[in-house]
């Protein structure tokens, strides 16, 4: 039986009011947050039909906190499974939602739009609108450019970048509750030709989304505090409030403000609140709209504060490296406005005694290494250790850690040409991931609304794409469009999949259709018809039944066995089996079915969590995916430092750690952000979000500001992610730098590590 740290008693010792806690990287907050939930549980402190309320970033997460809670309780000889409801912020704002889609003018069919439609939608929402503001934006462009040159990038370049940029200034009017129509209202005749943009893309964006009845990710976090703080909502806020009247925060660092808002409301005045995080590992705020500062604040208003300062994950010398870079950052980085990227509580190592050891001091060893050389004689250097490493530590594990993906596949690329064992699945099964729960959502989604004629041309081309997977050509393509805008035609759908007799849909069109498409159409039905009667097994052989039909890669099929165990946990009395499908899924057992249907639209709702890029903001979630690093040991593990964490390896290499990829916030620095085609290195994102704020709140706006503002924002995330990086390592790091083509040069954090590890040894 686990002995709290002291540090950990003091959290344990809560009963009521508002706590906020500071965790270190390998502090063991999962576990304390966890038992504390517990221990509210078994000490009385909810009455019967209440439940602990714990609220976290990502689903993988939400697994974990059950699974702890739930052996916490047995231990104790309590029943699991009681007393406590686990939930990523986006499934709870969803049930907030759901309880009241009228209050907001919602159907009540309403649907969330996977991440691919989304973009489909930007896209086209887009290239409509872009070409009436392109000779405008040419004055971005930088000066005495050649008509030919600036024709192109005004063609090609510029919209590829202002593409994603629309994305972010939608997701930033979001957050802000500004609606397409209210920015219009507040826009004045004359404005900035980015935020009349912004207006028409926004306005052509959201008709997209209406016109599928579907909200994104962003309306669903507004939509539940829209419902909160509506007047009608006071009964429904009272009773959530009563239902959960302690709520624990998990990773409450990446917390946007309007996350934070739907807590509060769930709070109140003086409801019970307790805060986990650790702001010095807030990695998304340059791609979210999250904030590490809500933490701070909270941290500073609540009841009490907490830390869980001690570390067991790292050697002591790799936690001194960690915090010398806290310290250097508050201290002496070079840009003081930088200076707050990190703060305290510094790690410290375990107490004696505890189970959770740090590594011994001799095992441990630290390495920065830069000679000026380039990336591919960085790379062949990283080789080179590895070759000789491997062989003398077949049992230990080993990452090589990229800021880019790119650099990642560069890596893999390296890895396969010397013939070293590697793993990449950290980068594959992002993406594999993202893909079987698209298309598996793709289905539920039809499956929970079988009469609607929008999801077909959508399931047919899931279908399509598994018939047809190994012929890309724009042949194939073509006839998959055309397809598409035939089945589009059809507006009853039950007429195609079980038509009564003279009422066959595709009988009466197929004379307009060719043989061709005829005969897709005819197999396409068949496989709907197999999937429907599918559709009233337990989500989990459901999700197998699909799989087999639509995957043949391994990491597909068993990454659905997966979704499946984790969505069988969601199920509900009400899965009902039956041998015989009725003849129409739209109109026959309507009362047991309807209980099916909406199951089915809540599991396909958190497939399509999974399913969801989020922007490339993290890599998909480690334990979800069966990722454990101890499963390769004696392999190299590649993944980029954004998608490590949370993870650990006995060894860490972190590469290319040069003035480009952290930047110190000079003004000589070169950032990502800005393009070399835009004048005086506008960061054209950044004075798009500030225009569009200062016409919404009637504040005057200085071109270049918002550029400047961006940089500091930027190297403070780099900093934090440096961090993030070192705290990967349980007792070897390498850290290694190049100078790009000969432009860079290592970046001064770099430097400054380099010299206190020659300082004080390691």
């Amino acid at each position: 039986m686990f002995n709290p740290r002291p540090a950990q008693q003091a959290i344990l010792s809560y009963t009521r009011g508002t706590m906020g806690i500071a965790a270190v990287p390998g502090s063991g907050k999962t576990w304390t947050l966890s038992r504390l939930a517990a221990s509210l549980i078994q000490e009385d402190r909810i009455e019967d039909g209440q439940e602990v309320l714990v609220v976290t970033l990502v689903n993988s997460a939400v697994d974990n906190f059950r699974k702890r809670i739930a052996s916490f309780l047995q231990d104790e000889g309590m029943i699991p499974g009681i007393g406590y409801h686990v939930s990523t912020l986006h499934s709870l704002a969803y049930d907030i939602v759901l309880q009241a889609p009228t209050t907001l003018g919602l159907p009540e069919d309403f649907s969330i739009v996977d991440e691919r439609t989304v973009e489909a939608i930007l896209r086209e929402a887009f290239h409509s609108t872009y070409p009436r503001y392109m000779n405008t934006l040419a004055g971005y462009l930088v000066a005495d450019m050649p008509g030919n040159k600036q024709r192109g990038i005004l063609e090609k370049q510029l919209p590829d970048g202002l593409e994603q940029v629309m994305r972010n200034a939608i997701s930033h009017l979001k957050n802000r509750r500004v609606t397409a129509a209210s920015l219009r209202a507040a826009l004045g005749e004359e404005h900035p030709a980015l935020v009349g943009l912004a207006a028409e893309v926004y306005e052509r964006y959201q008709q997209g989304l209406a016109a599928r009845s579907g909200v994104d990710f962003d309306d669903l976090i507004t939509f539940a505090l829209d419902v909160l703080d509506h007047p009608s909502s006071a009964p429904l806020v009272e009773r959530l409030r009563w239902q959960w009247p302690y709520i624990l925060e998990d990773e409450a660092q990446d917390s946007s403000n309007l996350q934070e808002q739907i807590l509060r409301r769930l709070v109140g005045r003086d409801g019970n609140w307790v805060r986990v995080g650790d702001p010095n590992q807030a990695i998304y705020e340059t791609f979210t709209t999250a904030n590490p500062k809500y933490l701070r604040d909270f941290l500073e208003e609540a009841d009490a504060r907490r830390a869980l300062p001690n570390s067991g994950r790292s050697g002591r010398p790799i936690l001194r490296l960690a915090n010398a870079l806290i310290q250097w950052t508050m201290e002496e980085a070079p840009v003081v406005d930088v200076r707050d990227a990190l703060g305290t509580p510094l790690i410290e190592p375990t107490p004696e005694g505890d189970p959770q050891p740090n590594p011994p001091d001799d095992a441990c060893r630290i390495t920065f290494h830069y000679d000026g050389a380039s990336a591919e004689q960085e790379l062949d250097l990283i080789l080179r250790s590895l070759k000789k490493w491997l062989p003398e530590h077949p049992d230990e594990t080993v990452v090589v850690l990229a800021p880019t993906h790119r650099q990642a596949a560069e890596v893999i690329h390296a890895l396969v040409v010397a013939g070293l064992p590697f793993t990449d699945a950290l980068l594959r099964l992002t993406t594999s991931t993202r893909e079987a729960a698209g298309a598996l959502c793709r289905i539920l989604q039809h499956l929970a609304h079988p009469a609607s004629a929008k999801m077909l041309p959508i399931v047919y081309r899931v279908w399509f794409s598994r018939v047809r997977r190994d012929e890309e050509s724009d042949e194939t393509a073509n006839r998959l469009k055309e397809h598409e805008a035939l089945i589009s035609e059809c507006a009853d759908v039950e007429a195609f999949l079980w038509p009564r007799p003279g009422a066959d849909w595709l009988a009466a069109q197929a004379a307009g259709f060719g043989a061709d498409a005829v005969a897709y159409f005819e197999a396409f039905r068949e496989q709907l018809r197999a999937w429907h009667r599918l559709a009233l097994l337990p989500i989990g052989e459901l999700l197998t039944g699909l799989a087999q039909d639509l995957f043949v890669e391994p990491e597909k099929l068993a990454m659905t066995q997966l979704f499946g165990d984790e969505l069988t946990r969601r199920a509900q009395p009400y899965l009902y089996r039956k041998d015989d499908l009725p003849v129409s899924l739209v109109k026959a057992n309507q009362n047991m079915l309807k209980k099916q249907l909406d199951t089915l639209d809540a599991f396909q709702y958190a497939l399509q969590e999974i399913a969801k890029d989020q922007r490339r903001l993290r890599a998909i979630e480690a334990d979800k995916t069966g990722f454990d690093p101890e499963a390769f040991r004696g392999q190299v593990a590649v993944a980029t430092m954004h998608g490590a964490k949370g993870l650990e390896w006995d060894r860490v290499y972190l590469m290319s750690v040069n003035d480009f990829h952290f930047p110190a916030g000079l003004d000589t620095d070169s950032f990502q952000s800005e393009k070399w085609f835009v004048r005086e290195h506008l960061n054209l994102e950044a004075e798009t979000l500030a225009q569009l704020d200062a016409a919404l709140d009637g504040s005057s706006y200085r071109e270049g500001d918002a550029t400047r503002r961006s940089r500091l924002e930027y190297a403070r995330e780099r900093l934090r992610l440096l961090y993030v990086g070192i705290t990967r390592a349980r007792k070897e790091l390498i850290v290694t730098s190049n100078n790009g083509k000969g432009k860079n040069k290592p970046a001064v954090v770099f430097e400054a590590l380099k010299a206190w590890v020659a300082a004080h040894g390691a």
